[in-house]
C-alpha cells in the first residue's frame, strides 16, 4: 500500500518507510515491481489497482506522514520534481517552500514539467507564499503565451505582501523582492526599479551565512538576476558586482553552475567593449565544466553573445553567424532577444545583408509583439535598425530612429551622431557626442565611437589643436579596448584625415590599415554599381523596361517582395532612391546596354 504512494522509491525511502527487505526481494521475483538503476518502481497497472485501496486503508495523515518523510529522506535531493508533486498532494505548502528553494535551478531547468506540476494547484492557494508564487511567475514568464499571467500574479503578491509585511521568513522576504524587481523591469514600471535592485543587493549581502547555506545554488542565483536586472537598468558596475560576487560563491561551493555568472561577466565586457577582459573570461567559460544541458540553453546566451562578438571584431561573420545561431531562433530567445538582434544587424553590415536585415528586423518586431520592459532593452531594437538604415545611406530614417532611444541609450545616442555627420550636420554630431564621452555610465565602446565622430569633425573643420588631442584619446581608447570594428566603416572623406591624425598618435599601421576597409570598395559609385549580382543586373534591365513590380516578378518567377528587396539593394549600391535616378546613373556608367 505504502509503494503506490509514489512512482518510484530508493532505498532511503524504504528505510524510512521501514519496508522489510524480505518484501521487496519477493515482489521482484513475482513480477509487481522491478529496479531501475537504484529506484524501486511499482507495475503501473498494479499501482492502479492497489491506489484506492491504500487510500481507504491508510489514514489521510499516515499518507501525509509518509509522503513527508519520502521528500524529506529522499526526493528533496535526489528528484526535487517528484518532492514538489508530493508536497503539492498533501498541500504542504512549507514543505513545497523548501524544495523550491533548494532547486530552483533544477526546476526551472525543467519547464514545462514544473509548470504542469504548479498548475495543479489554484493560484490562489499560493499567496502568502512569496517563493512559489515567483517560482509560477517564473514559469508563466517563459512562454510568452503565459506572460500575462505573470504581470497579474506578480501584482497581486505584491498587494498581499504589502498587505501582510510579516509572512514568510526574512530570507523568503529578501528572495521574494528580488524576484519581484526582475520580473517589474520587463513591464511599464521599469524606470522605477533601479533604487530598489540597490536595496535589494544590500538585503541579500547583509543575510547570514545560515541563510545563505539554505538557500544553496539559489543566493548565487538571486545575485545573477540582480544583476541582469542592473544592466537592463544601465549599472554596469553593479551588473559587474553581481557577477563576480554570484561567481565566487559558486567557486567557493564547487559548483559548476560558476559558469553561469562568468560567462554573464565576458558578455558583458564584450559588449562593454573590453576585449581583453571579455576574451579571458569566455575562454575560461569555454574550457569550464558546464551543467548538463546548459551549454544549448540560456545560461550560454552570453557566452554565446560575447563570442559572436569578438568575431565581428576579428572580422569573422561566418563565426559571428555561428554564434548567435547557437541560441536558436532569436524570436524564441526568452529575455535577451534585443541583445542578440543589436548583434546580428552589426553581423548584416560587414556581409553585406543590411537591406535583409531590416526585413528581419521588422518580421522580428511583430512577432514578439510590444516593446521590452526597459528603455535599455528598448533602445538595442532602434540601434540595430538606425545603423542598418545608415548603412543602406537612408540617413534621415536613421537619425529619425536612433534619436527615438538616444536619451535612454549611448549605443543609440552614437549612431545619431554618425547619422547626423553623414547628413552634414557637424555641430550637431559634436553635440551628440560630446554627451556620449560626458556620460559616466557610457561603455567604452561608447565613448570610443563617439571620439570617432569628434576626431571626423574637428578633422572637417582643420581644427588643428582638437583633432591632435582627440587621436591621442582615440588612441589610448584603441589601446585599452582592442576594438577595431568601428574603423573599417568610416566614411572615405574621413579616411585621409583620421589616418593621417592616428598615426600621429602612435597608433601602429596595422590598425590604422583597417580605417575604411569595409567601404572602400564602395566609396565610389561607379565601384559599387560593378558589384552588382547578375540577378541584380537582370532586375536593372527589366526596369528600364517596365515600371511595372508585378511584371518584373512575373517575368522572373520570384514574389513582388523579392524584387522589392533586390532594387533595394540596387538603389543602396548606386547611391540613388528612385527608379529614374538608377536608370540615369546606370546609363552614365555604361551598365546598361
Amino acid at each position: 500500500m505504502k509503494l503506490t504512494l509514489l512512482p518510484r522509491v530508493d532505498q532511503r525511502i524504504m528505510d524510512a518507510w521501514v519496508l522489510p527487505p524480505r518484501l521487496l526481494i519477493e515482489l521482484e521475483q513475482i513480477g509487481i515491481a522491478d529496479w531501475d538503476d537504484d529506484w524501486l518502481v511499482l507495475h503501473p497497472y498494479v499501482r492502479g489497482v492497489l491506489f484506492e485501496d491504500a487510500e481507504k486503508m491508510l489514514s489521510a495523515e499516515e499518507r501525509r506522514r509518509l509522503l513527508d518523510v519520502a521528500v524529506r529522506s529522499s526526493l528533496l535531493e535526489r528528484d526535487p520534481l517528484s518532492a514538489l508533486r508530493a508536497a503539492f498532494l498533501i498541500q504542504d505548502l512549507e514543505l513545497a517552500t523548501e524544495v523550491v528553494f533548494q532547486n530552483m535551478i533544477e526546476l526551472l531547468e525543467s519547464r514545462d514539467t514544473t509548470y504542469r506540476v504548479f498548475t495543479s494547484l489554484p493560484a490562489s492557494q499560493l499567496r502568502g507564499h512569496p517563493v512559489l508564487t515567483i517560482m509560477l511567475v517564473l514559469l508563466s514568464h517563459m512562454d510568452p503565451q503565459t506572460r500575462p499571467r505573470a504581470v497579474q500574479l506578480l501584482a497581486s503578491e505584491s498587494l498581499f505582501q504589502r498587505l501582510q509585511p510579516g509572512r514568510g521568513t526574512h530570507r523568503e522576504r529578501v528572495a521574494y523582492q528580488i524576484f519581484e524587481v526582475a520580473a517589474l523591469r520587463l513591464t511599464p514600471l521599469a524606470t522605477s526599479v533601479l533604487p530598489r535592485v540597490r536595496r535589494a543587493f544590500d538585503e541579500l549581502a547583509e543575510l547570514s551565512d545560515e541563510d545563505m547555506e539554505k538557500l544553496g545554488r539559489l543566493g548565487p542565483a538571486l545575485q545573477v538576476h540582480l544583476g541582469i536586472s542592473a544592466f537592463y537598468l544601465r549599472n554596469y558596475a553593479l551588473a559587474r558586482q553581481c557577477f563576480e560576487l554570484a561567481e565566487a560563491r559558486h567557486t567557493e561551493a564547487g559548483r559548476n553552475d560558476r559558469v553561469d555568472p562568468l560567462a554573464l561577466r565576458g558578455g558583458l565586457a564584450a559588449l562593454s567593449g573590453e576585449l581583453p577582459t571579455a576574451r579571458r573570461l569566455l575562454d575560461e567559460a569555454d574550457r569550464a565544466t558546464w551543467p548538463a544541458g546548459w551549454r544549448t540553453s540560456s545560461p550560454a546566451d552570453f557566452f554565446n553573445l560575447g563570442r559572436a562578438i569578438l568575431a565581428l571584431e576579428e572580422g569573422d561573420t561566418h563565426s559571428a553567424d555561428a554564434y548567435i545561431r547557437a541560441a536558436g531562433p532569436i524570436e524564441d530567445v526568452i529575455e535577451h532577444w534585443t541583445l542578440f538582434a543589436w548583434v546580428r544587424s552589426r553581423r548584416d553590415q560587414p556581409a553585406g545583408e543590411a537591406d535583409l536585415g531590416l526585413l528581419r528586423l521588422k518580421q522580428l518586431r511583430k512577432t514578439r509583439g510590444p516593446a521590452p520592459g526597459t528603455a535599455l532593452s528598448r533602445s538595442f531594437l532602434d540601434a540595430a535598425e538606425a545603423e542598418l538604415l545608415l548603412s543602406t545611406g537612408d540617413l534621415d530614417a536613421a537619425r529619425r530612429v536612433a534619436a527615438r532611444s538616444a536619451k535612454h541609450s549611448d549605443t543609440c545616442r552614437v549612431v545619431l551622431a554618425w547619422a547626423e555627420l553623414a547628413l552634414g550636420r557637424s555641430s550637431s554630431a559634436a553635440r551628440q557626442a560630446q554627451r556620449v564621452v560626458k556620460d559616466p555610465l557610457s561603455a567604452p565602446r561608447s565613448h570610443l565611437e563617439a571620439d570617432l565622430v569628434l576626431l571626423c569633425v574637428a578633422s572637417r573643420n582643420e581644427f588643428e589643436d582638437e583633432v591632435r588631442g582627440i587621436a591621442e584619446r582615440v588612441a589610448e581608447r584603441l589601446t585599452e579596448t582592442e576594438l577595431r570594428s568601428t574603423l573599417r566603416f568610416i566614411a572615405p572623406q574621413d579616411q585621409d584625415a583620421l589616418t593621417a591624425a592616428l598615426i600621429r598618435a602612435g597608433v601602429d599601421r596595422a590598425t590604422v590599415s583597417l580605417i575604411g576597409s569595409e567601404i572602400t570598395a564602395g566609396d565610389s559609385i561607379s565601384t559599387r554599381a560593378t558589384h552588382l549580382t547578375s540577378r541584380e543586373q537582370t532586375v536593372l534591365e527589366l526596369l528600364d523596361e517596365t515600371p511595372a513590380l508585378d511584371e518584373i516578378a512575373d517575368r522572373l518567377f520570384v514574389s513582388r517582395n523579392t524584387v522589392k528587396s533586390q532594387l533595394a539593394s540596387i538603389y543602396r549600391k548606386m547611391g540613388v532612391s528612385s527608379r529614374d535616378a538608377a536608370l540615369t546613373r546606370a546609363a552614365v556608367l555604361g551598365i546598361l546596354d
